[in-house]
């Protein structure tokens, strides 16, 4: 098993700094385009825990009070 570098260990201490900022602009991003997709007439479905529509809304809300990610699809 190969153990990470010095420098490899530097930048991912590094990265952890910024980690919460840029969760929370990727958790905000989704949701916005979330919404946007939500609007446009050639899309069928937007699944996303963070929109009030999607069936487990309240459960998603109470789990991931920060917001529910960066994933939808």
């Amino acid at each position: 098993m190969t153990r990470p570098s010095p420098w490899a260990c530097w930048q991912a201490a590094r990265g952890l700094e910024t980690l919460s900022l840029r969760m929370a602009a990727a958790t905000s991003n989704a949701a916005a385009v979330a919404d946007w997709l939500a609007e446009q007439p050639g899309v069928a479905r937007v699944v996303y825990p963070g929109r009030s529509d999607h069936p487990d809304h309240a459960l998603a809300r109470r789990l991931f009070p920060a917001g529910c990610g960066n994933m939808l699809c």
